[in-house]
């Protein structure tokens, strides 16, 4: 019970302290442009304040039974979302990329010059020098 009320009590500061700064502050003259023909002088704020106890009374009890999960579940999409709009995943995606075969290249720009061998592996900070040693194209 200790959990879902300190839960409940966090949620509503939180939520409150974002909200006031959002639309009291940051956007008010927006919101105030919008609502200009049903604007009323006076918010009714036990409406918004009912709905945010009862939100915070549910998304405690839900965290407090279901947190492990939640937690895994959160930080799986984060996982995944970051991958795929990470710039790494954008170059692979890339369908104007190809990749050669040192070996194949060897006649073309003689790798053992610098002291590879046919299993070495040519790893480099930026694409710059695989794509000078045409690796990379």
């Amino acid at each position: 019970m200790s959990k879902i009320l300190t839960g409940t009590i966090t949620y509503i500061l939180l939520t409150l302290i974002i909200g006031f700064t959002w639309n009291f502050g940051l956007f008010k003259e927006t919101y105030f442009s919008y609502a200009s023909s049903v604007y009323r002088e006076a918010p009714l704020m036990q409406f918004g304040l009912i709905a945010v106890i009862m939100e915070g009374v549910a998304l405690s009890f839900i965290f407090s039974k279901f947190y492990k999960t939640l937690i895994f579940i959160g930080l799986t999409g984060f996982c995944i979302a970051a991958f795929f709009l990470s710039p790494y995943f954008d170059f692979i995606n890339d369908e104007n990329i190809s990749f050669s075969n040192p070996i194949q290249l060897a006649a073309f720009y003689p790798l053992d010059n610098e002291g590879l061998t046919s299993n070495s592996i040519v790893m480099t900070i930026s694409g710059a020098r695989a794509v000078d040693y045409g690796l990379i194209s």
